[in-house]
């Protein structure tokens, strides 16, 4: 494992008691740690724990990556072939050292649609895992689960910048794995708050429809370790806010 990986590892371990890895296991991916929220109408924050995978701006239908010969795009993401928006994509993988609670990243009415697995199965995410923690670069050509895996794909709409975002929730093996805290369309929610978990791997991807390429400044980098509802994300560049 590469420094920055262990010195990331580290990091997520600082202040929980010294048990063996199996205890945490079998009881870390349902763990709840209070948190601290500095609300910033001027950020979009992180919805999840994990390493950022890609991160940039791409029209529609432009390959974010390629698996196998076939391109993955925004709208395999969220699975709507007819999405037209160039936008800003940042892909969150949570290991199995990460907090598996989701947040909400900026403040506005979430509603939601389910889609089930494009396969008879969801696929596993370990292999990702172990690219994460064992190689210098993250590889994802071989990586199906991306467009083939069960997922939510949350909307947002945030009256206050007049602007939607999209949280897209991707199970790993196990199906049913993403558990939204409430059943309910359209509901308000604000920044920081928790709104969901999904149980053992899992990946979450921000997207945020832009009309300017200058109108957003991501502010992670691939392979960087980001923290749910506590890192900022993105920058909303309007002297407005």
């Amino acid at each position: 494992m590469n420094n920055k990986m262990t010195e990331a590892i580290k990091s997520i371990f600082n202040g929980l008691p010294d048990i063996p890895h199996e205890t945490y296991f079998q009881e870390g991916f349902f763990r709840d740690p209070v948190r601290t929220i500095n609300t910033d109408d001027r950020y979009f924050l992180s919805p999840a724990d994990g390493f950022v995978i890609y991160n940039g701006i791409i029209n529609p239908d432009e390959a974010i990556t390629e698996v196998k010969g076939k391109k993955y795009s925004i709208q395999d993401i969220i699975r709507d072939k007819h999405y037209d928006k160039r936008s800003l994509v940042i892909g969150i993988f949570m290991t199995c050292y990460d907090v598996h609670i989701n947040r909400v990243p900026y403040d506005g009415i979430l509603s939601y649609s389910e889609h089930e697995p494009l396969e008879t199965n969801n696929l596993p995410m370990i292999d990702v895992e172990n690219n994460i923690f064992y190689k210098e670069n993250i590889e994802l050509v071989y990586d199906d689960y991306l467009s083939l895996n069960q997922r939510v794909v949350n909307k947002v709409y945030s009256p206050g910048i007049n602007r939607e975002y999209y949280m897209v929730q991707v199970g790993d093996y196990d199906v049913d794995t993403i558990t939204p805290f409430h059943i309910q369309q359209h509901k308000p929610v604000y920044q920081g708050d928790r709104f969901s978990m999904i149980r053992y791997g899992s990946q979450v991807d921000l997207v945020i429809p832009v009309t300017d390429d200058d109108e957003l400044t991501s502010l992670v980098t691939e392979k960087e370790h980001v923290t749910g509802g506590m890192t900022k994300l993105v920058r909303i560049n309007d002297s407005s806010l």
